[in-house]
């Protein structure tokens, strides 16, 4: 994996300890994500401009072309208090 991933030699794999291998993959596919988003933001705004100009409705490039990453996560007090009921159920009983 590493060899592949990270584009190391052997030597320079066998010199890694595994802190630096784990933290050098995580770093990795990070930026690799990072590009990808990059990637698909730039093709949504490209079909954006592309396609608005012929719809009826002013439409975001967000409601055209919805991309998992758009949806806005859940914060562990609004999480609790959403469940708040089935909370105290589990600790009650």
């Amino acid at each position: 994996m590493a060899f592949g991933e990270l584009g190391l030699r052997q030597k320079e794999y066998e010199e890694s300890s595994p802190e630096y291998l784990t933290l050098a993959i995580e770093g990795k596919r990070k930026a690799d994500t990072a590009r990808t988003k990059e990637t698909y933001e730039i093709a949504r705004t490209l079909a954006y401009f592309s396609v608005s100009p012929h719809t009826k409705k002013n439409i975001s490039p967000k409601k055209l072309w919805p991309l998992y990453w758009d949806k806005k996560t859940q914060g562990t007090l609004e999480w609790i208090k959403a469940n708040k009921d089935k909370f105290e159920k589990l600790t009650l009983n």
